[in-house]
């Protein structure tokens, strides 16, 4: 499989086209009050992404969330 993969790496390569250009902005929103972060851009396509937090974050989220399950009367 990374013969394949190799190969076909190598044929982009080879190609040397310019990057296309995409005409899309992006808004991230926050997961707990779905608003968004920063500005809304004006026009055209809109991808939305959203964001859940920081590692450090999910992580005592985690670690909450398993001890409220192993500590269950």
């Amino acid at each position: 499989m990374a013969r394949l993969l190799a190969s076909r790496i190598a044929k982009l390569e080879q190609r040397r086209r310019p990057t296309a250009r995409v005409r899309s902005s992006v808004v991230e929103i926050d997961a707990a009050t779905r608003k968004p972060i920063g500005s809304m851009p004006t026009g055209g396509r809109v991808m939305v992404a959203t964001n859940f937090g920081t590692d450090d974050a999910w992580s005592r989220a985690l670690a909450r969330n398993q001890a409220q399950l192993l500590n269950r009367p």
